[in-house]
């Protein structure tokens, strides 16, 4: 359950201040085989996305790709792409999940680098999930899936995986990858994963009919964690999970007292899923 945000944003800001292309291109190899500025800002994109800064993740998110592009690399191109899709995933962006995603897998194929055509491949699929086209999104992350789990990324993609098999009607499927997600997948990736991991667990647990009780321990956990990560986004994500628990059971002032809050902490991104479904949710019980 480990990772933490605020320290992502940190070592991701003093990695791209301290960035130069002239001098440092060279040392794309010697960095997992892409280009440490590309890398110093996709990343932080993401630390941003989690962090409930939506509209400064996409300003990175351009930074990194003009960056990427004026590169003769192509791994760290590649690699720009697919973490770029990565952030657009955490911020349910799907139109911008889709077209990176596409450009990821398509440049995987002119480079040859058939590893990443499957990430490209995985977050197109997720993005088709998303709108009119569930069943090519979930046959595409199925597909993918095999190829890019390992311990430290399980939750990650697990959790996409896991909700569009839950879309599809396929709860107990759903339920069961997110059982083997919760006590799986080290590392940072792993742990700034876990919320939402927990979050579905819950979500999952009360459309099976298990009793609220057990299913609001997850969504808990999920808040918990988030907090404890400076993951705000994911900590908005779980809070409207559990406030909707709550409002079913009639008790709507814990619901508020508990939503208002964690909306109220939000100074951009209203244009985000997220945001507006948390809104829609406070309009509903202020009614």
């Amino acid at each position: 359950m480990g990772g933490n945000v605020a320290q992502l944003l940190e070592t991701t800001d003093e990695g791209t201040r301290r960035y130069d292309a002239k001098r440092h291109a060279q040392l794309a190899e010697a960095f997992a085989g892409h280009d440490p500025g590309v890398c110093a800002l996709v990343c932080r994109a993401s630390g941003l996305s989690l962090r409930g800064l939506p509209d400064q993740a996409r300003r990175t998110v351009e930074r990194a790709l003009v960056l990427a592009s004026s590169l003769s690399h192509p791994p760290s191109i590649v690699h720009g792409h697919a973490m770029a899709a990565w952030t657009f995933m955490v911020i349910r962006d799907r139109h911008g999940c889709e077209r990176t995603g596409a450009r990821t897998a398509a440049l995987a194929e002119k480079f040859d680098l058939p590893f990443w055509r499957w990430y490209g491949r995985y977050f197109m699929g997720w993005a088709k999930a998303q709108g009119l086209t569930l069943s090519e999104g979930l046959a595409l992350m199925e597909e993918a899936f095999p190829h890019l789990v390992n311990e430290q990324l399980y939750k990650a993609f697990g959790a996409g995986l896991a909700e569009a098999r839950f879309d599809a009607g396929r709860a107990t499927d759903a339920l069961a990858l997110v059982g083997r997600a919760v006590n799986a997948g080290g590392g940072v990736a792993g742990g700034l994963c876990a919320p939402e991991i927990h979050r579905l667990h819950g979500v999952f647990l009360r459309s099976l009919g298990s009793p609220a009780e057990e299913a609001e321990c997850p969504l808990r956990t999920a808040v918990e964690i988030a907090e404890a990560q400076g993951a705000f986004l994911l900590k908005l994500r779980a809070a409207t999970s559990l406030a909707r628990l709550w409002c079913e059971q009639g008790k709507r002032q814990e619901a508020r007292d508990l939503l208002a809050p964690v909306y109220g902490w939000f100074t951009e991104g209203f244009d985000t899923l997220d945001l507006k479904e948390a809104s829609a949710l406070l309009d509903e019980l202020h009614t």
